[in-house]
């Protein structure tokens, strides 16, 4: 044999033991599972048969869950209404995960069998032991039972067996779809959802703190609205209707009260004993939510109530029109729950275009004058209360400084005694507004809308107005930028 033959020869018996190993190693990485020192199965969810005889929903009557020796829940067909109902939870809406599970029960599938079992209690298998039992019924009358036991210690699957047979097999993680308790099946949608394209038209919002109203809004009709005002969309009905509404905070609101969903559902029993436990009634007997939110779209009123706390920042909410208590977090789910009235009210004092004012009179420390305009645009007049025409470019500086004027917070005192400044607009179509500014602090003003008050301004922001209403007064150019 020469030596090129005998290397042609070595070269094919080397060539077909790697195509071996190649082979060894693509069915092993290619097996359905795999045995560790335990015994016990890694489950890659090769479909081996159905678990049950029947297993399409037409053929499906009923199916019953129980859990630890207690019935989790029961669903079965009703034919008058031609689909399956949960026992007890008939009239409450189902989650989407309903119709997956009737479907997943259905489809149940055997995806190993131990073909050497041990005991069954080392699978968690009996009727004492199984932590849950399974029973489908047929429309046919006909039934069968599946212990399902032990998950496995991997967490790909549980081992089961049937009540009539004596053999365990292993079912995969589609087993959770149906492991649940009856509540998770109900839809956590608390109210009717709002149009997403119209939820903006909102027509009424009202708020209640433990049954004390902290705020009332209203979209104003359109045929209504004041076009002067770059915030006269929504109107403040109460506390008081001097006070702009914060069309960021409130539209905010409002997207959050398009689908208002709870994480969980913890009951639909309304006893006395459930509305008292999670928050919604007084020990008297008295309906007390923590919190109550109305609201109506197209004549429609929506209601949530929300009732205790939990110390991780979920709270306790129902619906009368959902009938159940539920559970979600408040500042992923209702952050405006803590909202105060400043939460509702725009920081700025007002927002009326130059071109509606009729008369600005301003008064203070050592300034009092008066202001008429005529015309809009470029073709804007402005006379003192001489009848002296002024520079327009000036007037239109401070009356930016009159709006860029911000509340900043609720006012520790409403004392009245040290007046500083008052400013009074009145607009084309007659109406008048009246803003007085007095200081309580080193650093604030309480300031009253119309004699109404809440709120301060910094002192900062008083001195600038009176400072550039001296400025304007002498002809002076305000700079609406620059600080005292």
């Amino acid at each position: 044999m020469t030596k090129n033959n005998k290397i042609i020869i070595i070269s094919g018996v080397l060539l077909i033991i790697l195509l071996a190993a190649v082979y060894g190693i693509m069915s092993i990485a290619g097996k359905s599972s795999e045995t560790d020192d335990k015994g016990e199965t890694n489950i890659t969810e090769t479909v081996v048969e159905k678990v049950f005889s029947q297993n399409t929903p037409d053929k499906l009557n009923s199916i019953l869950l129980s859990k630890d020796g207690k019935n989790e829940y029961f669903i079965r067909r009703d034919e008058t209404i031609g689909n399956f109902l949960i026992d007890g939870l008939e009239k409450q809406s189902y989650s989407d995960s309903f119709d997956y599970l009737i479907s997943s029960v259905m489809g149940l599938s055997v995806i190993e069998k131990i073909d050497d079992p041990l005991a069954d209690s080392e699978y968690g298998l009996s009727f004492d032991s199984s932590p849950y039992i399974l029973t489908v019924t047929f429309t046919d009358g006909k039934s069968e039972t599946v212990y399902i036991g032990s998950q496995l210690l991997t967490g790909n699957g549980y081992y089961c067996k049937k009540e009539s047979e004596t053999s365990v097999f292993v079912i995969g993680n589609a087993a959770n779809s149906f492991l649940k308790d009856k509540y998770s099946l109900v839809s956590p949608l608390l109210e009717k959802e709002l149009d997403r394209s119209k939820y903006h038209y909102t027509e009424n919002l009202e708020v209640y703190k433990n049954n004390e109203k902290l705020v009332h809004i209203a979209l104003v009709p359109e045929n209504l609205q004041d076009k002067t005002d770059a915030y006269g969309y929504y109107t403040m009905l109460y506390p008081s209707n001097e006070y702009s509404v914060s069309d960021v905070s409130y539209d905010n609101m409002l997207k959050m009260l398009i689908s208002p969903q709870v994480n969980t559902v913890i009951t639909t029993d309304l006893s006395d004993e459930n509305l008292i436990k999670y928050g919604f009634m007084a020990e008297d007997g008295s309906f007390m939510p923590s919190c109550e939110i109305n609201y109506t779209l197209d004549g429609e009123k929506r209601i949530l109530y929300f009732g205790k706390r939990t110390e991780d920042g979920l709270v306790y909410i129902m619906s009368p029109r959902t009938s159940f208590i539920g559970i979600a977090g408040v500042e992923s789910h209702f952050p405006f729950i803590d909202w105060e009235l400043i939460d509702y009210v725009n920081p700025a004092l007002f927002g009326m275009n130059i071109n509606h004012l009729s008369k600005l009179t301003v008064q203070g420390y050592g300034i009092t004058d008066t202001y008429t305009t005529e015309g809009e645009g470029k073709e804007l007049v402005v006379k003192n209360h001489l009848g002296a025409v002024i520079n327009t470019q000036n007037f239109r500086n401070f009356y930016r400084v009159l709006l860029m004027t911000n509340m900043e917070g609720y006012a520790e005192s409403k004392n009245t005694d040290d007046w500083m400044l008052s400013f009074r607009i009145e607009k084309r179509d007659g109406r008048v507004t009246e803003y007085k500014f007095y200081r309580i602090s080193n650093l604030k003003c309480f300031y009253t809308v119309n004699g109404k008050g809440e709120f301060y301004v910094s002192l900062d922001d008083v001195e600038k107005i009176l400072s550039d209403a001296k400025k304007l007064a002498a002809g002076e150019e305000i700079d609406p930028d620059a600080r005292v």
